[in-house]
Formats: C-alpha cells, sequence, structure tokens
C-alpha cells in the first residue's frame, strides 16, 4: 500500500511543477494583459459583433417557445469622455502620422478625416491635417485645387486654435502659412500687403510662443518687408547671418529684397549676387535681373534672363513677362508678345510685369489710352514697393495720368486670441442678408462685365484668337441664401469634338481673385467649394477667353446652374437644367 502510495505521489509532483511552469510562462503574462487593458483592442470586434441581433427571415407565424431577442442600442461615441474617444480613435490617427512620415499627405488627411470625426475636439489632429493639406501645395498646377487644399488647410489651423488657443507655437505658424500663400495669390498689392500683415502678427505670436519649425525666424525677414517693415527685415537678417552655422542663401536674399524696399538698388545687387553663390535658382535670377532693370541696366537683366531660361525653362513665369517687358522697350514687339504668351502659361499670376509690358506694346502702336489702363493696372498689381513701383508710377505721369486709388478689402482674418477679444469671428463665404456685405478689392475688369440674366444663357459665341468674353449671370432678385448646394457651368454644342481652350475662370467673392475650371470640357463643369464662387446676392462672375491662335470652335450656349438653400431653408434651383 505504502509503495502504491509513493508511486502516486512520483507521479503527481512532475504533473505539479510542469503546471506550475505552464502558469508562469502562459498565464501570467495572459493575467497581465487583461489586467492593463492590452488585450481590449483585440477583443472590440468581437464584442461589437456579440451585441448584434440574428434577424431570421420574416414569418407569419412566431413560434411560442422563442421570445425575440432585443438589440443594445448604438453606442453614442459624441457623449464618451475624451480619453475613451481618443483610444478608440487611436488605431485612425496613427495610420495618419505613419502616412505623412511617407509624405503620403493624400492618404493622411483620409486617415485625419476618421480619427477628427470621432474626435473632433482634438485640435493637434486639426494641426497635422492642415499640414498636410498645405503639403500637397507642393507644385501643384491647378490653381482650384490649390486653393481647396488651402482653403481647407486654413479652416483647420482656425480650429485648432480655437481649441486651444495657447497650447503650442505651431498652430499660429500654420495659420501664418495659410495667410502667406494667400497673400501671395493677390493680385492687388494692397490686398497683398493686408494679409500679409494678419500672416505677420501670426508669426510672431508663433515665435513667442515657440514652434518646431527651424526656418520660423527666417520667415519674419520677408514678412516684414511684404508689409514695407524694410528696417526690421534686414535688421532680421543681420541678426541672423551673426549666428548662422552655415551660409544660407535665403539670409542674403532677404538683404537685397529690404535694400530694394529702401531703394538702394546698388547694395541689393551685392546682396542677390551672394545668395546666388550660395544657391542657383531660377527666382533669384528673376530678381537680379529685376535689380539690373531698375538699375537702368537692361541688357545684363536680358542676359541674365537669357541664361536662366535657357538652363530651366519651366515654371518663374515672371521671367517671361520681364523678358518681355524689355523686348517692348527696345521696339521687339513680336518677340515681347511671344514672352508674354509663354509666361501667362508658367505663371497664374497676370499683373505686374505683364500689364506693364502690355501697356509699352499699346504706346509703341500710338494707342496711348490703352497704355494708359495697362500702366494703371501694372501700377495696382506690382507687388513690391521698391524703385520699379516708382519707374511705373513715373510712366503714367509722364502720360498726364494718375494711378487709381484702390481700397483694401476687408480680409476675412480669424482673431488672435486674446483674453478679452476684441475682432469677430472670421465671417462665412457667403453672409446672411441682414449682415453687411464685406467690401472687397475687384478686379478693376469686373466692372466691364455683361449683365445676364442668371435663368438665361448666352451665345452663340465664335471663340478663336482673343476671343474674351466676360458675364455677370445676376438674378432679377437678390438670392439671400444660406449655403450654395451646387454651381456648375454648362458650355453646349452639338459637335463636341472641337477643342476648348484649357480654363474658364470664376470669380471667387471669399478671396478676391480668380479660380474656377482648370480643364474645361464639353457639357457640365462643377465648381468645388461653390459657396465662394457666389456673391451674398446670388450673383455670379464668369470670364471666358482664348489666346490660342490655332483654335477655332463654335459653343451653341454657355450658361450656368445654381442650386441654392435660402435663408428660411428653402431650396431653390436657377439658370438652365440641360
Amino acid at each position: 500500500m505504502e509503495i502504491q502510495n509513493s508511486s502516486r505521489r512520483q507521479k503527481l509532483i512532475p504533473l505539479l511543477i510542469g503546471l506550475v511552469i505552464s502558469f508562469l510562462i502562459c498565464g501570467v503574462p495572459l493575467v497581465y494583459t487583461v489586467l492593463t487593458g492590452r488585450f481590449r483592442p483585440l477583443t472590440q470586434p468581437f464584442a461589437n459583433a456579440a451585441q448584434t441581433v440574428v434577424v431570421a427571415p420574416a414569418s407569419s407565424e412566431t413560434p411560442q417557445s422563442i421570445v425575440p431577442m432585443q438589440g443594445t442600442p448604438t453606442l453614442n461615441v459624441a457623449s464618451m469622455p475624451f480619453m475613451e474617444r481618443f483610444n478608440i480613435a487611436d488605431p485612425h490617427i496613427s495610420e495618419a502620422v505613419g502616412y505623412m512620415f511617407q509624405g503620403a499627405h493624400a492618404d493622411a488627411i483620409l486617415a485625419w478625416d476618421k480619427a477628427l470625426e470621432i474626435i473632433p475636439d482634438y485640435a493637434e489632429g486639426h494641426y497635422q491635417r492642415g499640414q498636410s493639406y498645405l503639403a500637397l501645395l507642393q507644385n501643384q498646377r491647378s490653381q482650384d485645387e490649390y486653393m481647396q487644399y488651402l482653403s481647407r488647410a486654413g479652416q483647420d489651423f482656425d480650429e485648432a486654435i480655437r481649441l486651444e488657443p495657447y497650447s503650442k507655437g505651431d498652430y499660429y505658424l500654420g495659420r501664418y502659412k495659410y495667410y502667406d500663400n494667400l497673400s501671395g495669390l493677390q493680385t492687388n498689392r494692397v490686398d497683398r500687403i493686408q494679409l500679409q500683415q494678419i500672416a505677420l502678427d501670426n508669426l510672431l505670436l508663433a515665435n513667442q510662443l515657440g514652434n518646431f519649425d527651424p526656418l520660423a525666424e527666417r520667415y519674419v525677414i520677408f514678412s516684414n518687408i511684404v508689409v514695407g517693415n524694410c528696417d526690421a527685415g534686414i535688421e532680421q537678417a543681420n541678426q541672423l547671418i551673426a549666428t548662422a552655422t552655415e551660409p544660407s542663401a535665403a539670409l542674403p536674399t532677404g538683404l537685397a529684397f529690404g535694400y530694394m524696399c529702401k531703394n538702394d538698388a546698388e547694395k541689393a545687387l551685392q546682396y542677390m549676387d551672394e545668395a546666388i553663390k550660395i544657391s542657383d535658382t531660377c527666382g533669384r535670377w528673376l530678381d537680379r535681373a529685376r535689380i539690373l532693370y531698375a538699375l537702368g541696366r537692361n541688357d545684363d537683366a536680358m542676359a541674365d534672363l537669357d541664361y536662366s531660361l535657357a538652363k530651366d525653362p519651366n515654371y518663374c513665369g515672371d521671367r517671361y513677362y520681364l523678358r518681355g517687358l524689355l523686348h517692348a522697350e527696345k521696339g521687339n514687339l513680336e518677340k515681347a508678345q511671344e514672352d508674354l504668351a509663354i509666361g501667362m502659361g508658367q505663371t497664374w499670376g497676370r499683373g505686374g510685369f505683364l500689364p506693364y509690358a502690355q501697356g509699352k506694346i499699346a504706346l509703341a502702336r500710338g494707342d496711348t489710352v490703352s497704355a494708359i489702363q495697362y500702366f494703371q493696372e501694372a501700377e495696382i498689381t506690382y507687388l513690391f514697393r521698391d524703385p520699379l513701383l516708382t519707374k511705373i508710377q513715373d510712366d503714367l505721369s509722364a502720360l498726364g495720368a494718375s494711378p487709381i486709388e484702390v481700397t483694401p478689402s476687408a480680409p476675412s482674418a480669424t482673431a488672435i486670441p486674446t483674453p478679452t477679444a476684441l475682432l469677430t469671428p472670421r465671417p462665412t463665404s457667403s453672409p446672411v442678408a441682414s449682415a453687411p456685405t464685406p467690401p472687397f478689392t475687384p478686379d478693376p475688369m469686373l466692372e466691364f462685365a455683361n449683365i445676364v440674366d442668371i435663368e438665361k444663357t448666352v451665345g452663340p459665341l465664335e471663340v478663336d484668337l482673343n476671343f474674351d468674353g466676360l458675364w455677370r449671370f445676376q438674378p432679377a432678385e437678390s438670392l439671400d441664401h444660406r449655403e450654395v448646394q451646387k454651381l456648375s457651368i454648362w458650355v453646349i454644342s452639338p459637335d463636341t469634338t472641337q477643342r476648348l481652350p484649357r480654363q474658364l475662370f470664376v470669380w471667387n467673392f471669399r478671396n478676391n481673385m480668380w479660380g474656377g475650371i482648370e480643364e474645361l470640357k464639353w457639357g457640365e463643369n462643377r465648381l468645388e467649394f461653390q459657396n465662394e464662387y457666389v456673391s451674398p446676392d446670388g450673383d455670379v462672375i464668369v470670364h471666358f477667353f482664348n489666346q490660342d491662335n490655332s483654335l477655332e470652335t463654335t459653343v451653341d450656349t454657355l450658361g450656368i446652374t445654381l442650386i441654392l438653400q435660402r435663408i428660411d431653408g428653402s431650396v431653390e434651383v436657377h439658370g438652365i437644367t440641360p
């Protein structure tokens, strides 16, 4: 009997030892995983499945022995505490951050969209999504898409600041970049300066609060110079040069801009030469040629432009405008027009050197009236306050004319938060009828638009070289509205094999600039961000022109479709519905 018990104990001891070792290897980590919640993400997909009621096909009889199951109500995520919602959104956040590190910003935006749907009060998420929208602006050839991405970035930076006003300087730096980009797109100098001042205010606060952009202090140089603070820009550049550990082309470029701002072109040229030695770019060659032109060294300016355009003919389209201006002053009108036409395909800008050159061409042909109009447009749209602006003004004065007085627009700017806010939030793009319509600086050509009943069309149109149509589709009575649900431009012909001009422009009432349709096609051309292209009263301004000498096209009908929600909530359709 003792032998049997001893035998049992000998068998039992190894078994117990094995169980203890198994628990130590497997059980302890499992218990730790469950207690710390690390097992929860793996079970969440199945938790939702367990709550789902399986419903059998409908039957006319319900067995008495079966009690119908009651489904668990849908979880209201919005009512959950922030950290619980953050944990739910965490996979999307990780995915978005991963995409950003890879440079896949379009995918990152989609992931941020999912995360912010769960935690819309997450300021950092709005900031990071705004950063991705800014990244999409690089090498963007479609102006309409550029404006869309820029507008969305601005909205995200505004929201991040609203949620956490003094959390991070980076949020204000993001908003600086929004206004800086928007400033650079302005047609008129006064609007550019006003928007750049808003950008500078945000930039200074960003640097005061601290941020992670190593170039943030450099931005102060150029922002100051644009608004006319020449000495402040020069001082900032010299301070950064004194502490720099390696050469940077941006700093002598800033000094060159600063001295041009102070009408010292000789000193500006010295610093621009220094910048080009460090970094040879098309933009710096353009700036050097601009300085040489201000000094009256036209042949040297032409040589710089010839070199730069031969080396890199794409982008920096103002180089073609300036060379066209130089050709016009030498009497080479055919070469001048050729350069201007090429330049318009290389830049979105249509101001400054372009109308100045067109004025020189008109003057050479004896058309003084047109020359004055072009010079006035050049004076309004030349973006720098430097010796060349004075030169344009002198040319106007020589013809007995004066610059046009332009009133700066009232920009839709979001106030920088203060303990006692003094500014109102940014208005929507289509204010309600009871609110005053913000004044804006229009393109001077808008006053020449032909008024068309919004319910009617224009056509037929013979679109050939130099065709230029400008229409203001206007309702008979003001269409005060809450939202524009749809805006489309229709281009109709029975023969859709004909070529169309590539672009059609629509006036952007919010940003005070031309935007619209980058790739025009037959039939319906629907605009995104439609609220921006409709005035508070329901007006739509369309500019349709052609500068392709090989294109001859007949457009039978051109009209618009406008669907909007009125202030009372009703929805109305105006225009044509082919």
